[in-house]
């Protein structure tokens, strides 16, 4: 596939000198593992108290209250029914040892996220921006053929990228910048090098 013209970034800080021919290996990073952590157990802390709660609260302080008991006890399975589908995500990620973001001359591959987001090619890619929401810095990565590629996802990634679509979120391929071992203007400048490696061999 050719590209009409290069993606763009917001970021205009890059100092790097980048040579018409450089060859870069791929650049393999991290998953920053205590942070997930620490936001998996803080949800847990949350999650499960609320859910047994929910299950296990009298009938009469309920009925003081007009609440209905089965629909609390339905809330308190869902609970914690999340919390397992959390853990079941997100230890094996904390066990594994895969990058959550590789980079190289082709494209990106997005394993940051407990679904990630997968592959995608610099040529694909039209534009890269650094941003917020869910009050978190993100990188968004928007593609020339959005829906094409989310058709090409499993079912549920396809679900919440439909999602965050209707929430006005820029792109559904985004990455935390916090689950990353690299800080945000170090991100910037190593996108900013392989996006022109690609386009210069696409020259050559």
């Amino acid at each position: 596939m050719t590209c009409s013209k290069r993606p763009k970034t917001d970021i205009q800080k890059v100092k790097m000198a980048i040579s018409e021919f450089e060859i870069l290996e791929p650049l393999n990073i991290r998953l920053r593992k205590a942070r997930l952590a620490g936001a998996l157990l803080g949800l847990l802390a949350i999650l499960i108290p609320l859910g047994i709660w929910a299950l296990n609260v009298e009938g009469s302080i309920l009925a003081a209250e007009g609440r209905s008991q089965t629909l609390v006890r339905i809330l308190g399975v869902t609970l914690l029914f999340v919390g397992a589908l959390l853990t079941a995500f997100v230890l094996p990620r904390l066990f594994s040892s895969s990058p959550a973001l590789i980079l190289d001359e082709t494209g990106l591959f997005n394993n940051a996220t407990i679904l990630g987001s997968g592959y995608a090619s610099w040529c694909d890619i039209r534009e890269l921006h650094f941003g917020e929401a869910e009050r978190q810095r993100l990188l968004f990565v928007i593609l020339n053929q959005p829906h094409q590629y989310l058709e090409r996802q499993s079912r549920i990634k396809r679900i919440l990228g439909r999602a965050r679509e209707r929430r006005g979120d820029p792109s559904f391929f985004s990455i935390p910048i916090k689950h990353l071992a690299i800080s945000e203007n170090d991100l910037a400048d190593y996108l900013a090098r392989y996006m022109s490696a690609y386009h210069a061999s696409t020259r050559a």
